[in-house]
C-alpha cells in the first residue's frame, strides 16, 4: 500500500477510519451529503440501467460514483455534495465542516518514516488540540529493508 500512494516518500501517512465514523463526522455539516461505494466498471462496455433515480428525475450523482474497473482493489466509498442546482463557482471547493476527532480512529505513519515525523505530527495535532492516537505502519516492512 505504502509503494502504491507513496512511492519512494518516506513523510507519509495514512488516516484509519470506518464509514460510521465518516457519516458521523459530517453531523457537523449542514449540508446534505450522500455516501456511497464506488462502482468499478469498463467505461468502454457500460450502459446505464437507468439514468433516473425515481420516476422521471435526473441521476446527477451516480457519475460521481463510478470509476475505471482497473482501480477495483482501492475498494473505495465516496461522499458528495450536489451543487448542481444551487449558484456555486466551479473554480473554487466546497468548504465541508466535520469533526475530526470523530472521523480519524488512528493516524498511521509510513513504516520508513522518521521518529522525528512523527513527533512533529504528534506537535501539530497537539497545537490544535487534538488527541488522536498515531501509529507506526509494520504494512510492507519487508519491502523497505
Amino acid at each position: 500500500m505504502w509503494k502504491i500512494y507513496c512511492g519512494d516518500r518516506p513523510r507519509s501517512i495514512a488516516i484509519q477510519s470506518t464509514i460510521g465514523r465518516l457519516k458521523r463526522s459530517f453531523n457537523a455539516n449542514d449540508e446534505r451529503i450522500w455516501i456511497g461505494d464506488v462502482e468499478y466498471i469498463d467505461f468502454r462496455e457500460w450502459e446505464p440501467d437507468n439514468r433516473f433515480f425515481n420516476i422521471n428525475t435526473p441521476n446527477t450523482l451516480k457519475a460521481f460514483f463510478l470509476k475505471w474497473h482497473y482501480f477495483k482493489y482501492e475498494n473505495e466509498i465516496r461522499a458528495v455534495i450536489n451543487k448542481a442546482y444551487n449558484k456555486h463557482r466551479a473554480d473554487k471547493g466546497i468548504l465541508v465542516k466535520i469533526d475530526l476527532t470523530e472521523l480519524i480512529n488512528c493516524i498511521y505513519v509510513s513504516p520508513v518514516s522518521s521518529h522525528e515525523d512523527e513527533q512533529a505530527i504528534k506537535a501539530i495535532l497537539d497545537d490544535h488540540g487534538y488527541s488522536i492516537p498515531i501509529c507506526r505502519s509494520v504494512l510492507g516492512v519487508s519491502l523497505y529493508m
